[in-house]
């Protein structure tokens, strides 16, 4: 691996942080809930927590270790992404289930709505009905 290839790597990466922690910042702004939130700022955390690890991969590879930088990747790294993973899966379970449940409750408004809306339109032909019966009654009265 050479240095451009090692700088160009080291590009890529921060470009896709940078990206990363865009998201965390919009997922934070429109989280719903405590537990939402808390989530959110785990997952952050974590992320954030791995960037000594990246960066000392970096400083191995910059110094031509690679051997040192695979290493460090393969272990300490890989462990940290497993943990990682598990933090943004918990979050993603968590929006999931709130859209789910998102779902669920807009469907049993629209029910709701429908089940309104013909009660009124039948309370409505009744006193329609009742009206022209009167009205009717009336006029055979006269």
């Amino acid at each position: 691996m050479t240095v451009v290839c090692v700088t160009t790597s080291v590009a890529l990466v921060n470009e896709e942080e940078k990206e990363t922690l865009q998201l965390f910042d919009t997922i934070h702004k429109q989280i719903l809930g405590d537990e939402g939130r808390t989530l959110v700022s785990n997952a952050h955390e974590a992320f954030l927590k791995w960037r000594p690890i990246r960066k000392e991969v970096i400083k191995l590879s910059e110094k031509g270790e690679f051997k040192k930088a695979q290493l460090l990747t393969q272990n300490k790294g890989a462990t940290y992404v497993d943990f990682l993973i598990l933090e943004v899966e918990k979050l993603a379970a968590y929006a999931g289930d709130k859209a789910m449940m998102f779902n669920t409750n807009s469907s049993k408004i629209v029910e709701n709505t429908r089940y309104i809306a013909i009660v009124t339109m039948i309370i409505c032909l009744l006193f329609g009905l009742s009206l022209t019966t009167y009205f009717t009654q009336d006029i055979i009265n006269v």
